[in-house]
């Protein structure tokens, strides 16, 4: 269980100059990170923007997921006034953690020469902490770094206490998009389909940027037969639509999802941690531009 690691940064960023932004940011943080990693370190932005299957993994031509998470602005605030404060996150995943310092200077770049939206607005990043399973540290604070990124293993969330629950409710915080018999799910998922899809994920992260298979076969087989007698007690979710324009070719591309709560009631006990996992590295589709973050409440 120690060969699952991952780090997951807040960045605190002083608006400088007046900026306009859509209500859901992860296209533009998406398309910004891209862009200044490829004008600091072109090798860097291949490495996380088009990840090749390492030699050990046949990818039978299926798109890898990317070694990181955006986490958005999740206000739906749209324009900043100077010396309006932004919150934004990234995760990076295993063999990525030691990228920190190229992404942090890629964000900065972004900040003081770059610009973000449509009005090319500058901001200054005031602090970076990384969250932990206690309390946040502090790593960057008025341009002074006072600590180094420290990598949260699997083993951690495995050895933490989970309560005896029978009732979990699921908030959806961004849009989550999952497919079942390759549609698009526009209805609350069952706990079977949640769970297949997340330990693929889970399994998948390992396999590319960790170099380890966390659940072989077999054992993915017993969890989701098992997952299949948790039932889906509300699912109040709705279907929203998203439309972004793709920054290669300027085509409207819809990355719709669903919002809302759902809540799944059952044996639930071996599928905590693998749920606690998930809210560090998100499911479905289109995760690099923030979709599919969710927080689980036991109830």
């Amino acid at each position: 269980m120690d060969n699952f690691s991952f780090a997951c940064f807040v960045f605190k960023a002083r608006i400088e100059t007046p900026m306009s932004l859509p209500a859901f940011k992860g296209s533009t943080f998406h398309g910004a990170l891209g862009h200044a990693l490829n004008h600091i370190s072109p090798t860097s932005f291949e490495y996380f923007y088009k990840p090749h299957p390492p030699t050990y993994l046949k990818s039978q031509g299926q798109a890898l997921p990317k070694p990181f998470l955006l986490i958005p602005p999740l206000e739906e605030k749209e324009y900043y006034e100077p010396g309006d404060i932004m919150q934004f996150g990234l995760t990076l995943f295993g063999k990525a953690i030691p990228l920190f310092m190229v992404a942090f200077t890629a964000f900065e770049y972004i900040g003081s020469q770059m610009g973000l939206g449509s009005k090319r607005a500058r901001f200054s990043i005031q602090a970076v902490t990384q969250l932990t399973l206690q309390e946040p540290l502090t790593l960057f604070y008025k341009n002074q770094w006072l600590g180094q990124p420290s990598p949260i293993d699997l083993a951690d969330i495995f050895q933490n206490h989970f309560s005896e629950t029978e009732k979990i409710k699921i908030s959806l915080i961004t849009r989550l998009r999952l497919k079942n018999n390759n549609r698009l799910v526009r209805s609350a998922p069952s706990f079977r389909l949640f769970m297949d899809r997340l330990l693929g994920r889970i399994n998948t992260l390992a396999a590319i940027w960790n170099e380890n298979i966390l659940l072989d076969r077999q054992e993915k087989h017993n969890l989701i037969t098992l997952a299949e007698s948790v039932q889906t007690q509300n699912g109040n979710v709705c279907w929203q639509d998203w439309t972004r324009r793709s920054g290669m070719d300027g085509r409207a591309m819809k990355f719709g999802g669903l919002l809302g709560e759902i809540i799944y009631k059952g044996e639930l006990a071996p599928f905590l941690p693998w749920l606690a996992l998930g809210q560090w590295t998100g499911i479905g589709g289109k995760t690099s531009f923030g979709l599919g973050i969710y927080e689980m409440e036991m109830t």
